[in-house]
């Protein structure tokens, strides 16, 4: 899903996963942000925002997967 925050002034992606968190969940929604801000994003914008939403997660998976 795609947003546009105007307090923010900013896209916010939301994608939502019905299942365990998955490492590769975040390349994706990291390639759908990067769009966003290449296609959308106009000068006074802010980066985008990306939020994942899963139906589970594995505390030290999400850790590491997020270190970087």
């Amino acid at each position: 899903m795609l947003f546009y925050n105007t307090h923010l002034h900013c896209y916010v992606v939301v994608e939502i996963k019905t299942r365990k968190f998955e490492p590769s969940f975040l390349g994706q929604l990291s390639g759908y942000v990067s769009c966003a801000n290449h296609v959308l994003k106009r000068d006074g914008d802010n980066p985008t925002v990306g939020l994942l939403i899963c139906k589970d997660k594995d505390d030290v998976m999400v850790h590491y997967a997020l270190e970087g």
